[in-house]
């Protein structure tokens, strides 16, 4: 296994190398269960906003899990990591204070693609193992014993 800093290292490196996308899910469990198995460190899976972009061009992710570790946000996932300036939320209202635009129909979704997420990330700090993709963790976490 490779040291336990270089864990999301290794995660990203492998969604990019293997254009993986869409895996949040997945990806936090990884990360959850090495800190859980080799850790006592304080670890919490939280369902967030992610903001890209500006006014004219931004991106609103509002379907996505993190990993919170001793109070802070680990990126598990390359393809929302490599976002150019993304700004993190969990609190609905901060997303309308960025992006005050947003459409009636835009709003019913990103709220509802939130809440689904936050069921996930429930599950999971409840102590589910609650994956979407049983093969891929397996080879991301085979990748990351043997990362350097």
């Amino acid at each position: 296994m490779c040291k336990l800093t270089n864990v999301p290292l290794a995660m990203r490196e492998y969604q990019k190398n293997n254009n993986v996308k869409g895996q949040c899910v997945t990806n936090v469990m990884t990360l959850y269960d090495i800190l859980k198995q080799n850790t006592t460190f304080e670890i919490k899976v939280k369902s967030v906003y992610v903001i890209s972009g500006d006014n004219d061009t931004c991106f609103i992710c509002a379907g996505h899990l993190v990993i919170e570790v001793e109070g802070t946000i680990c990126e598990t996932s390359y393809d929302i990591y490599s976002l150019k300036d993304r700004l993190y939320f969990d609190n609905f209202k901060l997303v309308l204070d960025n992006i005050p635009s947003i459409d009636k129909e835009t709003k019913k979704n990103v709220l509802m693609n939130y809440r689904l997420f936050k069921s996930y990330s429930d599950r999971i700090n409840n102590g589910e193992f609650f994956i979407v993709d049983k093969t891929y963790y397996n080879k991301q976490i085979d990748f990351i014993e043997n990362y350097k």
